[in-house]
């Protein structure tokens, strides 16, 4: 046998190491209690949905979660009032830190857009919540987000994809994002990158309620079953749903 090194395989860096997976069955045990976190990034994704990228401030590693979970976090205002509210995990669980895309609706999301910048710190217990996917099944699954409805989609769809590029195999999705107009959609050069990575897996249709300065190819609101007959192909079909209570 003769043997010459290369390169690292790209599929042992998504595996991770044992002091990793050390830390992870470390901060499990964290998960009921308040951990602070530091904004390392703010990103406007849209006209009004923000991200916050967190870091841990402990000195613990990032929580383990599934695609699809939010996360409680805990917000004191100047006037010292405590919110506790619930965001969406808005990223894969193979990306670094974590991020919460929140929408200025109410006053801990106006909080979180007015007063809380890079730098700052926030207290959060660990990820929760059941809205989650499973990647090894072949039957295509059809993910709808509306509004700010789409950061779980993105979650799913960045960890979907990822998982396809380890296993050789991606599960076919479709993803229908429904917005009022362009500037109020999110992630688009995001989703446009996916789709890329994908290579055919992966099929993204924007449905906007105007398409003045809409992109190639969007589609004229509302969202109705005729409209989605003709986005889909006939299949079994598993459908996941997000949105506001009118979508």
């Amino acid at each position: 046998l003769r043997w010459a090194y290369r390169e690292l395989s790209p599929h042992s860096a998504l595996t991770g190491t044992w002091a990793e997976a050390e830390a992870k069955r470390e901060v499990q045990r964290l998960a009921q209690t308040w951990r602070p976190y530091r904004v390392s990034r703010v990103v406007d994704e849209s006209s009004v949905i923000r991200s916050f990228h967190l870091t841990p401030a402990d000195g613990h590693a990032v929580p383990p979660f599934l695609a699809g979970q939010h996360l409680p976090i805990r917000l004191k205002t100047a006037a010292g009032e405590e919110l506790h509210r619930t965001y969406t995990l808005s990223q894969a669980p193979s990306d670094a830190g974590l991020r919460l895309s929140v929408k200025r609706e109410g006053l801990a999301s106006s909080h979180l857009h007015d007063h809380v910048h890079e730098g700052d710190v926030i207290e959060a217990l660990g990820p929760r919540g059941q809205f989650t996917i499973d990647d090894k099944l072949r039957r295509p699954a059809v993910l709808i987000g509306a509004g700010v409805g789409i950061t779980p989609m993105v979650a799913v769809a960045r960890h979907l994809v990822t998982e396809g590029f380890r296993h050789r195999r991606t599960r076919p999705l479709h993803l229908i994002q429904v917005a009022h107009s362009a500037a109020m959609r999110a992630f688009g050069d995001e989703l446009q990158a996916l789709v890329q990575r994908a290579k055919g897996a992966m099929k993204l249709h924007v449905v906007l309620g105007s398409v003045n300065d809409a992109p190639d190819g969007a589609h004229k609101g509302p969202l109705t079953i005729d409209l989605l007959k003709t986005l889909l192909p006939f299949d079994d079909h598993e459908f996941f749903l997000c949105g506001p209570p009118g979508f």
